[in-house]
Parts: C-alpha cells; structure tokens; sequence
C-alpha cells in the first residue's frame, strides 16, 4: 500500500504583526552571542558591551535622522508608547494643568487605550480626527499622527500637520510599520516610536526618539538608571545590535516595498472578482504592503478557522490586542459596521512576497469563500 501525505505550505500574510530577520540582522545576532559583559559595567568585558551599545545607538540615529543622544532603547513600540504617555502625565502633575492633544483615530490600542484613560481622569484635553481639513492645529499643545495605520495601512496626512503646526506644539509620530516600507518622517516630528520586529530585527527591541520640543519630557519615573533615566533595566545588546544591522538597509526596503503596491492591487482586484468585499481605506493613501478587506457577508469565525486550516497566516484586528479582536476604534469612526469590522481581515506582504506564492493565497481564499 502506498500512502501520500500533501503536506500544505503556509503562506505567511501577517507582516505587520511580524517581519521576517533580515539575514543581516541574523548575522549580527550570532557574530555576538559570546558577548560577555554588562554595558553599564566598567570592567573590560562592560566597556566592549558598551562600545557596540554605542554603536548601535550611534547608526540607529543615523538613519533616523537624529541626534544620538535622543535614541532611548526599549522592549518596543509599545513600550515606547507608554513610556512617551508616562511623561506627559509627569509634564501635566509637575504644571499642574491639562495638555490639549490632537490625536488621529489610527493609532495603535498601545497609545490609544491608556491615552483615553487618562483623559477620563481629566490629565489630558482630546479632540480626535481622521482627516486633517479644517482643524485648527495651532490651537494644541500635542498632536499625535502615527505615519501608518496598523490594520489597514492607512496614511494619515502627517505632512501637512509638519508644516503647518505651531513651533512650539509637540509632536509625536509612532512609525512602527512604516519604518522601512515608506519614507522617513520629517525632522519636524519631535518623538518617534518604532520596533525593531517590523523592519528585519527582532521582537523584544525599540526605541523611544526624543528631539527637537520633546528634548526637555521629564523622566516618567524615579530611579532609573539606564537610557538617560528612561528606562530601568540592562539592555538587551543582542537584540539592539541586530536592529543596529538591519536598519542600514532602510533604503533596499523601501525600494522593495514601494514594488509590492502593484501586488496589492492586483490581489485586491482579484478578490474582489470572486467576494461580496469591502477594501477598506482604497480611497486613502496607504502603504504598498497592506490591504484590509471586510467580508461582510461571511461568518466571522469560520472565516478565521478556515483561513488558518487553509494554511493562511493573515491578520484579524491588532496582535498586540490578544486572538478575541475587539471593536476597533479607527473602523468604527471610519464608518464600518459590527459585522464589517468582525469580518475585517488584514493582508499585509512581506517585502520577499512574489505573484506565483500570491496567487496560491488568492485560489485558496477563493475556495474558502466558496466553501463557507
């Protein structure tokens, strides 16, 4: 008897939850995993920590058009989120009065969810927006515009938010999933927050970027000894190195992203062809990586099940947010309906995809629409 196992390959469709290593950044990672030694130690073996800590902060900042000082590592955006929040409430107990803040409705639930919280406790003033026109910016303290929407890829009109706030209003830009995928923010924005996982590092490393109006934040804590007072805790060299290799290929990302937006249109044009869909955000600028796309008249559940059984690693609502997505704020003040938002599934390519592995995603979502 002969007996055939069809082994399926699975297709991986969920970049904006996690990028693939770069071989670079892999490379750097096991050049020093012999690395022996405490950067915050002043031994022989600390100083050699401390010299590729340097160095990694020293190219980082490079690329992100910094000051090398501003560079403050962290476990990641996220936790750069929070610890940017952490030293606005600071900033408003130490004047003892509350920061107006503008803020756009597709930040990540990292900023999001605690910004809300503290403004029901009445820390923070809160006027959201989705389009720029006819706010006037001048008026606030804060303004914060991620450059990339998580779930669907959306760009918000940063640029004109640059150019025309007021000099002396802070401005904060989470750059998570654009770093590597579209152009760098202005030198306008005053503090940054990125992952290393998103652009060919490795998850467990980020910074916090403070320049410019957000030079003089005060430390969020009391006695933190390490990242100018930021951030308590050794760092994780291993990890900062690795994200020091992989960012000196910013540009070869780009370029290799900026080829995926014909794929996404052809990938959205033909799921369309054969689904009762809903493409969200096609009519805003987006990046070329991702497509959102609402099956509405689909069982939300048995989409999941079917597209993981079919060997589709895709996205339904932020990873950060746990495998039971909840209501999004962005697709709900965008418009969208509950079945449109429980139906929603992300779609975003990493930057090695080519159309032969696209078109087996495309035939096995066409059969699983079919089937249910």
């Amino acid at each position: 008897m002969c007996i055939r196992l069809f082994i399926m390959k699975n297709i991986y469709l969920d970049a904006n939850a996690q990028s693939l290593a770069l071989p670079c950044a892999q490379e750097k990672l096991i050049e020093n995993l012999t690395i022996l030694g405490n950067p915050s130690s002043f031994h022989q073996h600390g100083k050699l920590a401390r010299s590729l800590l340097d160095e990694a902060r020293t190219t980082i900042a490079s690329a992100l058009a910094s000051p090398t000082k501003s560079v403050i590592f962290t476990s990641g955006a996220s936790e750069s989120n929070k610890l940017f929040l952490d030293s606005l409430v600071k900033k408003t107990l130490t004047e003892n009065k509350p920061i107006a803040i503008l803020c756009s409705i597709f930040e990540h639930p990292s900023l999001l969810k605690p910004l809300i919280s503290l403004t029901n406790k009445e820390l923070f003033t809160i006027d959201f927006f989705d389009t720029i026109n006819n706010i006037n910016i001048k008026k606030y303290d804060v303004i914060i515009c991620t450059q990339a929407h998580n779930e669907t890829g959306i760009l918000p009109d940063l640029d004109f938010i640059t150019q025309n706030a007021h000099p002396d209003t802070l401005l904060m830009s989470d750059i998570c999933q654009s770093l590597g995928r579209i152009d760098l923010v202005s030198h306008r924005v005053d503090v940054i927050t990125a992952s290393a996982q998103k652009m060919g590092g490795f998850a467990g490393c980020g910074v916090l970027v403070l320049r410019g109006n957000a030079v003089s934040l005060p430390t969020p804590y009391e006695n933190q000894a390490q990242e100018r007072g930021f951030r308590g805790g050794t760092q994780a060299l291993l990890l900062i190195t690795a994200f020091g290799a992989a960012i000196k290929k910013l540009d070869e990302l780009r370029n290799k992203h900026a080829a995926l937006e014909t794929l996404r249109d052809y990938f959205e044009d033909r799921v369309q062809s054969f689904s009762d869909c809903l493409v969200i955000g096609k009519n805003y600028k987006r990046l070329p990586n991702t497509s959102a796309i609402s099956f509405y008249k689909e069982n939300a559940d048995s989409l999941r099940i079917s597209c993981d059984l079919a060997g589709l690693s895709v996205g339904f609502g932020s990873a950060c947010s746990g495998l039971a997505p909840e209501p999004s704020f962005a697709l709900t003040h965008l418009g969208l309906s509950e079945a449109e938002q429980k139906t929603a599934v992300r779609f975003s390519f990493l930057h090695t995809l080519e159309k032969p592995e696209l078109d087996e995603a495309l035939k096995r979502l066409k059969s699983i629409i079919k089937n249910i």
